[in-house]
């Protein structure tokens, strides 16, 4: 194809005088009949333009203004940079490098006929003409580059190839695109009180884990997968345009900027706790918590749609009485495992309770008389100089409770919350320990003294002693009242004295034994009143 270059005629006065003030040339292609304005300058603007040829004779060409580009750098009507170029274009005899900033280099190799060097500059490209306008600041390989003069520069882009064309001659400058300078950066964070990680489907790229950022070709798309660890769910995304996929887990990012994005995972924290004045532990399944009421082991974070089943188990003296809390249902036996579903989306911490009760049993000792409560299992100790009057005993046992009167005294009977009685004169007080029963079971042992009261009436003056001793009563002392043990007899015998005589005796004496009877025989009963009272009459002799 044959290029003339000719004078610039046109059919507008107007066209003419805004040529001329260009001070530019114009490009003719005999084989296309057109002529070539390719860096016109009008006004602050600059236009490519093709005109037809109208009339060969006069040299007369068609404008037609709707067709001309607008290639001013950095003007608002420029055409912009299209990302189809950028990047490293290669053959055996050169390298084209286009970069989104609006550089361009071309290398040639000593393949290529031309000196080897490098030719850089700036350029201009309108994807849909293919219009190529490069302004060479650097030649180093001998007006091999786009430094040639005449005829329009296009580019256009097939596949992987890149195509340029020249005074209408074509050539394939690379069958592959080296990879692109284009390149904006993405940047991944993290938030919430979770864990996951964040991949890029492009790799090299995002694994956040370790790499949080990573360089895309610009005006393409990066996609991003948020993926929650093990106790933890995808919450949601901030700074994302597009999100898709299960839950909202995938966030599309068009990279025609830096970007950040933000995924946010919370953790499935489940949190336990015990309450009630018992005690005891709470385990769960899957392992992860295994709590007696504060500590770390209390609270855990389990995996996103798995259940935790959590199995509460009474210390020694205490049984589970009921749940609080976030409990999704209730089994096990007396209701003792709380099952919680664990759902992604729900509060960040579920929180339930165990109520321990102590199954706890107070003994205490009433009447007139002394004693003390022993237990069995052994546990308490109570009354007669101990003070170990409450225990904390094991649900489901019986807790048998016996009573043993001091010295003096007698046991009488039980008072409160006995379930059946045993033993001699039923002083076995036995008590079910039923889960569920009242928090604090209390009985009484009652003691009565078996006191024996002396005394002495009548006109004459006597003693009164007793056998075992305790009792000396009269002319001989002032002991005159005695507290004798359950089953014993106790002897009272009285003695005249001189001047009196012995008549008789009066009151709760069993059998009159002695010389004259003198003797009065009182046998220590429980059943006996709480006061036995007996009285030795004495006359005075003529």
């Amino acid at each position: 194809m044959s290029t003339l270059r000719v004078a610039v005629l046109f059919l507008s006065f107007l066209v003419m005088q805004v040529l001329q003030a260009a001070e530019t040339e114009a490009l003719f292609s005999g084989a296309t009949g057109k002529l070539t304005v390719p860096y016109l300058r009008i006004g602050n603007e600059i236009y490519y333009v093709e005109m037809d040829l109208v009339d060969p004779v006069n040299l007369l060409f068609k404008l037609s203004l709707n067709t001309a580009v607008n290639i001013t750098p950095n003007s608002a009507n420029a055409a912009p940079l299209k990302s189809a170029i950028w990047g490293t274009w290669s053959d055996a005899k050169s390298s084209i490098t286009f970069k989104d900033d609006g550089t361009y280099r071309v290398t040639t190799t000593a393949a290529s006929g031309c000196p080897v060097g490098a030719e850089t500059g700036v350029y201009q490209w309108e994807s849909s003409t293919g219009v190529l306008i490069a302004t060479v600041l650097e030649d180093a390989n001998g007006a091999c580059g786009f430094s040639q003069s005449g005829g329009a520069k296009r580019l256009s882009v097939d596949g992987n190839a890149l195509i340029y064309t020249h005074n209408g001659t074509s050539t394939t400058l690379g069958s592959t695109q080296s990879g692109s300078t284009a390149k904006s950066t993405l940047t991944v964070t993290k938030s919430g009180n979770g864990a996951g990680s964040v991949t890029s489907s492009q790799q090299p790229g995002i694994n956040c884990g370790s790499t949080c950022s990573g360089e895309f070709a610009s005006d393409t798309t990066a996609t991003l997968t948020a993926k929650a660890a093990d106790g933890s769910y995808f919450k949601s995304w901030e700074g994302c345009p597009d999100a898709s996929g299960p839950g909202g887990s995938l966030c599309n990012v068009q990279m025609n900027s830096s970007k950040t994005v933000s995924a946010k995972f919370d953790a499935n924290l489940l949190t336990v706790a015990t309450a009630g004045n018992g005690s005891g532990t709470i385990t769960s399944s899957p392992a992860g918590i295994n709590c007696t009421g504060t500590g770390a082991a209390c609270t855990f974070a389990f995996n996103s749609n798995s259940t935790a089943s959590l199995t509460a188990l009474p210390a020694s003296g205490s049984f589970f009485q009921s749940w609080s809390g976030g409990c999704t249902s209730i089994s096990g036996n007396g209701g003792n495992i709380c099952n919680v579903l664990i759902t992604p989306g729900q509060s960040s911490n579920v929180t339930v309770t165990a109520v321990f009760m102590s199954s706890q049993v107070s003994v205490s000792t009433g009447g007139t008389g002394n004693g003390s409560v022993t237990s069995s299992p052994a546990g308490i100790n109570c009354g007669a100089g101990s003070s170990a009057c409450t225990f904390s005993f094991n649900s489901g046992t019986t807790a048998s409770l016996t009573a043993l009167a001091s010295n003096g005294s007698a046991f009488t009977g039980w008072s409160g919350g006995c379930t059946s009685f045993a033993g001699t004169n039923n002083n076995i007080c036995n008590i079910l320990m039923s889960p569920g029963q009242s928090q604090n079971i209390t009985v009484t042992a009652l003691f009565k003294l078996n006191l024996v009261t002396a005394s002495t009436a009548g006109s004459g003056n006597g003693s009164i002693t007793s056998s075992p001793a305790g009792i000396n009563c009269g002319t001989v002392g002032n002991a005159c009242s005695f507290s004798f043990n359950t089953g014993s007899t106790a002897s009272l015998t009285a003695l005249a004295a001189v001047g009196s005589t012995f008549q008789g005796w009066s009151g709760g004496c069993t059998s009159i034994t002695g010389n004259n009877g003198n003797i009065c025989n009182i046998l220590i009963t429980a059943e006996s009143s709480n006061n036995v009272t007996v009285t030795a009459a004495f006359i005075r002799n003529p």
